[in-house]
């Protein structure tokens, strides 16, 4: 069966993406595209719950099924996918789960990557071959939009924002201190991999160089990030701005768009911040920033440079949630000081 002989047929379409923050937002440029190649037909995202409000409001989108991932409710989630009777399914995901969510979704036409893992591959009636060399996840999903017959061009990543969030942290920013023109750095010590992780002593003395000269710091982070936080500020001279767990990510994408910069490990708010047009200077260590560093070919928005530092040492990228050398070499030799020239740079630009 030929993909492209079936191009005018589609007319219920379902984009599987249901995690994580990093990989939604890299994901966000196809479903631009697949609204310019199918303008009439209607769009559903299959998400996460958790990350659900990210796309909630999206302009190319028609509906969100969001799911909590309990297999219990997957009969539930199997007469949705019939009342929608979608006639094709996208997975962008890759692996053995949402190979599975594909093929419940009774999408005659189920497109996925070849090299999907856990073997999510076996669902597909279609499969996207991808380079054997390193690419970006965002060009990565962009070749299963190209095959869909989807005219290529410059990514562009919506991020629906509401005059509600914009008044939310303009009022959170004022209670904390700091008036609506003040310029302040962003910064974000956590990560969900204890690999991609810099010393939390090293944050906490960066901040205070950074605040030492002059500019606020306005530190960003879930609910569960909260404990590692306050152990930063413990360490510390300096009084930092600390929003985390205060915002949604509607919020957290306002907040990084008036920030100057952002300090960040490996994370979802550091794709968040190049989504909203924020300079990043990224901490890497286990993880391959040419698959998932700063993606900074987004159109509608003047070139922004991101900066990624980075130490040679033999063992990385790894792609590992556990130093398997065991001494975390690749961010233990990451020093403060060479961080803070990064940062004076781009701030006196």
């Amino acid at each position: 069966m030929n993909v492209q002989g079936r191009m005018q047929e589609f007319r219920r379409i379902l984009i599987i993406k249901p995690s994580s923050l990093g990989d939604i937002i890299h994901a966000i440029p196809v479903l631009r595209l697949l609204r310019m190649k199918f303008p009439q037909a209607y769009l559903a995202w299959f998400i996460h719950e958790k990350w659900a409000d990210i796309i909630k409001g999206h302009p190319d989108l028609d509906e969100i099924i969001a799911w909590s991932f309990q297999w219990s409710q997957l009969l539930g989630l199997f007469k949705v996918f019939r009342e929608k009777k979608f006639d094709l399914a996208v997975d962008l995901q890759g692996l053995f789960r949402s190979g599975v969510i594909s093929y419940l979704s009774g999408a005659p036409v189920r497109v996925g990557f070849k090299n999907g893992r856990e073997g999510s591959s076996l669902f597909y009636t279609h499969k996207v071959s991808v380079p054997h060399h390193p690419i970006h996840a965002v060009d990565r999903y962009l070749l299963a939009a190209k095959v869909l017959g989807a005219v290529p061009s410059d990514p562009v990543c919506t991020i629906p924002i509401s005059p509600l969030d914009e008044q939310f942290v303009e009022d959170l920013l004022r209670e904390s201190g700091l008036l609506p023109s003040q310029h302040f750095v962003a910064l974000n010590p956590t990560a969900r991999w204890w690999t991609k992780r810099w010393p939390i002593d090293r944050f906490a003395q960066l901040t205070d160089h950074v605040q030492d000269s002059g500019m606020s710091v306005v530190v960003i982070g879930g609910e569960e990030d909260i404990p590692e936080i306050q152990r930063m500020q413990s360490l510390m001279r300096t009084h930092p701005v600390i929003v985390a767990g205060k915002t949604s990510l509607k919020q957290l994408a306002v907040l990084l768009s008036r920030a100057k910069l952002l300090i960040t490990n490996d994370s979802g708010p550091m794709h968040l911040a190049v989504a909203v047009g924020t300079p990043v200077v990224a901490l890497f260590g286990p993880t391959d920033p040419v698959r998932t560093g700063p993606y900074s070919r987004m159109v509608g928005r003047s070139p922004i440079t991101h900066h990624i530092i980075r130490r040679p040492v033999e063992c990385s990228p790894c792609l590992s949630r556990h130093c398997k050398v065991g001494d975390h070499r690749c961010m233990m030799q990451i020093e403060v000081e060479q961080v803070f020239e990064q940062v004076r740079k781009v701030l006196n630009r």
